[in-house]
């Protein structure tokens, strides 16, 4: 994997970042708010936080396959 891409639905994405928005498996539309500085891990925040749902998310790069990016 080269430096920049991330792994989503089996496909290298070329420098995913804060203007791509991505829906979970919940169905809830995230954005990427930042990388932690060793990029391992990823806050993502909801576009509409539903009642009862966290407004933003810190997971593992590697979990990102969980979603579904929606084209810019």
């Amino acid at each position: 994997m080269k430096e920049g891409y991330i792994e989503i639905d089996g496909k290298a994405v070329k420098n995913i970042g804060i203007t791509d928005t991505l829906i979970g498996p919940n169905g809830l539309k995230y954005k990427i708010d930042k990388f932690t500085q060793e990029a391992e891990m990823v806050i993502l925040k909801a576009v509409k936080p539903m009642s009862g749902e966290p407004s933003s998310i810190k997971m593992y790069v590697s979990e990102l396959h969980n979603y579904t990016v929606i084209e810019k």
